[in-house]
């Protein structure tokens, strides 16, 4: 027996098995380092959309936040028109007829001075092409304005 040959035979055994172990722990490192980068990918574009939807979901709430502040604002103005409203009945319940009169023939007489100057406006074709259009939007306004509170008057409301 040539134990130097078995010798050299277990060193060249033992020195491959070492570099197959060597190169399989190189490969493993490459595998784990090549999931560690594809998780790190997927952890990103799961943080982007995280934050893209906190950002949206921000953005909804503002939103929010603002439509309630806004219907409080015109919940209040509503309530301020109706006091004004209010005060303005009790205050011609105190005043002579004459004057109640002069009050009550103010809206038709404003809106019928309207309607005719629109009439005269678009008739004579006047200059103003801003003038006429907000004169236009004005006698509009006056007109849905008096037969709006007309109809609800008459429902009783």
């Amino acid at each position: 027996m040539n134990f130097a040959g078995l010798f050299g035979d277990a060193a060249s055994g033992g020195l491959l098995g070492l570099g197959g172990s060597l190169a399989t722990g190189v490969l493993g490192y490459f595998r784990e380092k090549a999931a560690a980068k594809s998780a790190l990918e997927v952890k990103k574009v799961d943080n982007s959309h995280e934050v893209d939807m906190a950002k949206i979901n921000g953005a909804a709430a503002e939103a929010q936040r603002v439509g309630e502040f806004a219907i409080e604002q015109m919940r209040q103005q509503y309530a301020a028109f109706m006091a004004s409203i209010a005060d303005q009945t009790a205050a011609t319940a105190r005043v002579s007829p004459w004057a109640a009169d002069v009050l009550a023939l103010f809206r038709p007489g404003l809106t019928t001075m309207l309607v005719g100057g629109t009439i005269c406006a678009i008739g004579f074709k006047w200059n103003g092409a801003e003038i006429t259009g907000d004169l236009v939007q004005l006698t509009a306004v006056a007109v849905a304005w008096w037969f709006g509170d007309r109809a609800k008057d008459k429902s009783g409301k």
